[in-house]
């Protein structure tokens, strides 16, 4: 008989999953620690992109206020998967402690965590390379309190992805206003 997820019960539950491998793994990686992870059952997380607030202004005892309103892009983000799976005989699961389980865990979070930590590493470097000769431009962030130079670069990143997303989306309004 073959074995899948569709012939064999899973032996962890959600929950157990989640202390064994999610959370270890947000709290050692580096994109974890810089990231700040959602939760979403959706194929796409929609991120609001505020580029311009209301406007505020001194205003005379019984005049009218005048209204303004703010200008909301919306960056949508199609999450990929990063798995892992350990196939463990039911007499190993059966007969070892539970700290066997752990083991098996904290092997898939430093493997998870490389990779994750990897891919971010090579989305950055494919980044510079696209904008090509932005980064001899750009001023290098300057580490501030409280925070580790990795967590500049990663709000750098982050910055750099949404300012482009608001070019795109500017563009585009400004496309079809001209239609």
């Amino acid at each position: 008989m073959p074995s899948n997820t569709t012939t064999f019960a899973p032996i962890l539950t959600a929950e157990q999953i989640g202390a064994l491998v999610v959370t270890p793994l947000s709290q050692q990686s580096i994109a974890g620690q810089t990231m700040t992870t959602v939760q979403t059952s959706s194929h796409v997380y929609r991120i609001p992109i505020v580029s311009s607030d209301p406007s505020a202004g001194f205003v005379a005892e019984s005049a009218e206020i005048p209204t303004s309103d703010a200008v909301v892009a919306e960056l949508n983000v199609t999450p990929a998967k990063l798995a892992a799976l350990s196939v463990i005989s039911r007499e190993l699961a059966d007969d070892s402690t539970p700290a066997a389980a752990a083991v098996i865990g904290d092997g898939i979070v430093r493997d998870l965590q490389r990779k994750l930590d990897q891919a971010r590493k090579m989305r950055a470097a494919w980044r510079r390379r696209r904008q090509n000769g932005l980064a001899a431009t750009t001023k290098k962030p300057r580490q501030r309190e409280g925070q580790s130079m990795a967590q500049q670069t990663m709000l750098a990143d982050i910055s750099a992805m949404v300012r482009e997303r608001v070019r795109q989306v500017v563009r585009e309004v400004v496309k079809e206003e001209l239609r």
